[in-house]
């Protein structure tokens, strides 16, 4: 690729961060979340405008490349930093900030000062070259590498172990984000190991991937929403069990609650056809027809459809109520609501079998009342 393609690619790119940082600063609600997702903003910003000028004007005026990477390795070593924290308040909605996460710098500051100071003593790069596969590195480049794909790994651990707990509410979120995080790294650590021939001029086009991902999260699934988050948490939370399908009868999202309530937290269910479900064992008491019956009946109505059923083989009485999902008067889903009813049974039994002993307590008191005036 030429250094036209490159210079091209990076400027178009600066200005699409430009642009959504310039978005996120004028939200009338700035959270958390937006704002350490300026940050990352700010931090590939520096790392393009560096790049960006090193393409322009190192060749140009016999200057040594390094010289950018001076200022564009501003960007590049916090970036780890803040996309562990955008992981950390992402997966908590938000955090409060303690003394102890400045020690997250520490490393990123020593690399900075070793490499405007590498001229010294080499410890970041022996060798520069715009090429990857030429470059000599330091043992301290091997330290700031490591660190860096530490923190992504707990990044990504952080989000996964988010995604399980949230089990179909933001699946696509998460799927981008991981992809948006782990592809940049990938391609510059082939490139650092020699397994292909790069220069480092890739790092901003697979940055560039990064972001279209982030800006897809951002835009089309409200990554930087607190609301979203927040009702995660809320449904997750609630006593009563619900799915949604489409209008294929397909599973396209469910609680926890739901889960625990068939004792199939085990499973991932999301895609599956409500009638995969039904003929598992834990469903036996809720057959096909009645389902079929029941969504064809909300499918054309307004009106909630409930009914109650007993699943004899996790020993639960459920009331179900089948509500439909229209968009503008089209039907697009539906909704299941699952209540388990089978504590107020039991209750229920318990009262009814207090009332017979009465009944029949009442009833032998009276024979023997009988029995005591016909005696002679």
């Amino acid at each position: 690729m030429n250094i036209l393609f490159y210079s091209f690619t990076v400027a178009v790119f600066l200005a699409i961060i430009l642009a959504f940082l310039i978005y996120l600063l004028k939200a009338i609600t700035k959270t958390q979340l937006q704002q350490i997702f300026a940050v990352n903003l700010i931090l590939l910003i520096v790392a393009f405008l560096f790049m960006f000028l090193q393409i322009q004007f190192s060749g140009k005026f016999d200057i040594d490349p390094i010289y950018f990477d001076y200022y564009s390795y501003i960007g590049i070593v916090f970036l780890p930093v803040s996309i562990y924290f955008t992981a950390i308040i992402f997966t908590n909605t938000k955090i409060r900030f303690k003394a102890r996460y400045l020690l997250f710098c520490i490393i990123p500051l020593i690399s900075l000062l070793l490499l405007w100071t590498n001229n010294v003593h080499h410890l970041f790069f022996k060798k520069y070259s715009i090429q990857l596969s030429e470059c000599e590195f330091g043992p301290w480049f091997y330290v700031h590498e490591i660190y860096t794909y530490l923190l992504y790994g707990l990044s990504i651990i952080h989000l996964v172990n988010y995604f399980k707990k949230n089990s179909g509410i933001f699946s696509q979120q998460i799927n981008l984000i991981v992809t948006g995080t782990v592809f940049p790294f990938i391609i510059n650590l082939l490139g650092t190991l020699g397994i292909i021939q790069l220069t480092v001029y890739i790092t901003p086009i697979a940055l560039a991937i990064s972001l279209i991902c982030f800006a897809v999260a951002l835009f089309k699934f409200q990554l930087l929403s607190a609301l979203p988050i927040a009702l995660t948490k809320i449904v997750n939370r609630i006593s009563d069990g619900y799915i949604v399908l489409n209008d294929k009868n397909i599973i396209t999202d469910y609680n926890t609650t739901f889960k625990q309530i068939f004792n199939i937290e085990n499973l991932d269910i999301k895609q599956s056809h409500i009638f995969d479900l039904l003929s598992m064992e834990e469903f036996y008491g809720l057959d096909e027809d009645t389902i079929i019956k029941a969504l064809k009946a909300v499918v054309d109505s307004n009106e909630t459809l409930i009914f109650e059923k007993e699943f004899p083989n996790i020993e639960k009485y459920l009331r179900l109520e089948i509500n439909s999902i229209k968009s503008d008067g089209v039907f697009i889903g539906a909704l299941i609501l699952i209540k388990d009813l089978t504590q107020h049974h039991k209750d229920l039994e318990a009262i009814k079998s207090s009332q017979n002993m009465l009944i029949e307590k009442e009833r032998l008191a009276s024979l023997r009342t009988n029995d005591w005036w016909n005696c002679p």
